[in-house]
């Protein structure tokens, strides 16, 4: 059943929709607190041949700075700039699948304000590599449409872009085999096709590849091979143990957060595949499975409670509609099962060799795939959910901008590169800041050499220093052989070292034992003089 709208109106709504999702992601883009991974961030752009990790994403901001400048603030513009890309390239799939300009441009508002208020403050440097990815998953959809080596190639080519943007996604290249020999399924010659096209996507990959590398360095290929050092790797990010912390800490969260969410909406699909049933019901099944998740989330979180949970919840459940779709054994909907788990694996991605794979799923580009890929009679439940979760993204957004008119008031502007930002005057990492900056401005007037360790250390090596004074991919907390390693270094190259709150005693000791004293202590750091 669809909404009963004329032409004229649905094109207005949908217009409308388009220009505030185009506009509204860059209000009060400074209101929110900077913090060191925008700051890491920062750094791998100014120095993108030292980042290989994500080196083509760092690459095209590079070429950003020198058109913008590097400040954080400008850094910020581009990420929303690459989210909006990756949004508008889903909702245009999804428009050319549906002919449904409402729920296309819907869709399109509430992910690009999701993205700004969401996605952003925790993660937004991660956006570099969506444009890419987004590109990667149409691609893969546009092949299974019609298998063939003009295809296979495009994909071939998607995918280099997209591993040099970050390189953990070099997960998904066994997949493409998979959906080669999937394609090649009722061919005569079967393994000749599935060579054939291998052998094409693999070239192709590796011309491009070699290509954008070659385009990066200035011609110097063994960059890119020098950047791949194993002292250039953040290796306790891909530790299993740290994952499996990682999933403890938020498991809770993740549970309270999703599930109950995930359930309803579960439901309300089944009711949407029933033949009798009306969009009166739709609505009503929306707005009690919005109302009861929420206080359920309230009542369990209490202070820990993300904003964002209800609409995280919507973006989260999507992915179980390609299982929900199978377990109705309805035999038309079992290709697009196929499709659309291709289109959940591509979201998963994001989450391949990071740290914080709960809060950087890629749903918010690739829920616009997966509605292009659902049965029309889900549309207007889609619809009238997604209307749902509009007017929430939208009042979580008043409710943000309100709080941070109140307690964002420090100007940044006196450190040159967080000029346009708001801060908290209360944090610590704030104070920490003002009352380390004059103290190395004195020491750099005197030709004296420092060092800052700690979490933090990004913050001030973006705002003081050109390039990076020693290897940018240490990782920044200390323990065990890698605290030792690090401190020696330090020690021999600097004269003066800035030790962050935080640092276990064993950091004083060592200082002390290279001959270190203390200078000064202030709020969240301790100065140490070299004798």
């Amino acid at each position: 059943m669809q909404i009963k709208m004329t032409r004229q109106r649905v094109l207005l709504i949908s217009l409308l929709s388009v220009i505030c999702g185009l506009v509204l992601p860059y209000v009060a883009l400074g209101d929110y607190v900077y913090w060191t991974d925008e700051a890491y961030q920062a750094l791998s752009v100014r120095n993108y041949s030292d980042a290989p990790i994500g080196m083509l994403a760092f690459y095209i901001g590079n070429l950003w700075t020198r058109l913008a400048g590097d400040g954080l603030y400008q850094l910020r513009l581009l990420m929303v700039i690459c989210y909006q890309i990756s949004i508008a390239a889903s909702c245009l799939f999804l428009y050319r699948k549906t002919g449904q300009p409402l729920l296309s441009s819907l869709l399109f508002l509430m992910l690009c304000v999701a993205a700004r208020f969401v996605s952003l403050p925790l993660y937004g440097w991660d956006a570099g590599a969506y444009p890419f990815m987004t590109a990667f998953a149409i691609g893969l959809l546009w092949y299974m449409g019609r298998p063939g080596l003009r295809r296979i190639a495009a994909v071939g080519a998607l995918s280099a872009l997209m591993v040099l943007s970050r390189a953990s996604t070099l997960a998904a290249l066994p997949a493409i085999l998979v959906l080669i020999i999937w394609g090649s399924r009722d061919e005569r010659r079967r393994l000749v096709t599935v060579v054939k096209q291998s052998a094409v996507g693999l070239i192709v990959f590796a011309a491009v590849g070699c290509g954008v590398i070659l385009l990066m360095t200035g011609g110097d290929f063994s960059v890119y091979v020098r950047a791949w050092s194993p002292d250039n790797i953040i290796n306790r990010h891909f530790e299993t143990g740290y994952l499996i912390w990682r999933l403890q800490e938020c498991s809770r969260n993740v549970f309270v957060a999703y599930y109950p969410m995930a359930l309803c909406f579960a439901g309300a699909c089944l009711v949407g595949l029933m033949k009798r049933s009306r969009l009166a019901g739709f609505w009503t099944v929306s707005a009690v499975c919005a109302f009861l998740s929420f206080n359920f989330m309230r009542m369990y979180l209490k202070d820990d409670i993300h904003p964002f949970g209800l609409l995280q919840s919507f973006y989260i459940l999507v992915l179980v509609l390609p299982w929900l779709y199978n377990a109705t054994h309805d035999s038309r909907l079992r290709p697009e099962v196929a499709r659309m788990t291709v289109v959940t694996g591509c979201v998963m991605l994001a989450t391949v060799g990071s740290d914080g794979f709960v809060e950087r799923p890629m749903v918010l580009t690739g829920i616009p795939l997966l509605c292009a890929l659902m049965d029309k009679r889900l549309y207007s439940l889609l619809i009238s959910y997604t209307g749902v979760a509009l007017v929430s993204v939208l009042a979580m957004t008043l409710y943000v901008q309100r709080e941070n008119l109140k307690t964002s008031t420090a100007d940044l502007g006196g450190f040159g590169h967080l000029a346009g930002l708001s801060a908290d005057p209360e944090l610590t990492d704030i104070l920490t800041l003002t009352e380390i900056a004059p103290r190395i401005e004195a020491i750099a007037d005197k030709g004296g050499q420092y060092a800052v360790v700690g979490t933090e250390r990004y913050i001030y090596d973006y705002i003081y220093k050109d390039t990076t004074s020693y290897n940018l991919h240490h990782f920044h907390y200390l323990d065990g052989e890698d605290e030792l390693g690090i401190l020696l270094e330090l020690c021999v190259a600097y004269d003066y070292i800035f030790l962050l709150s935080g640092r276990n005693k064993s950091s004083a000791s060592m200082l002390k034992a290279c001959g270190f004293e203390v200078e000064c202590e202030g709020c969240g750091f301790t100065l140490y003089h070299r004798m």
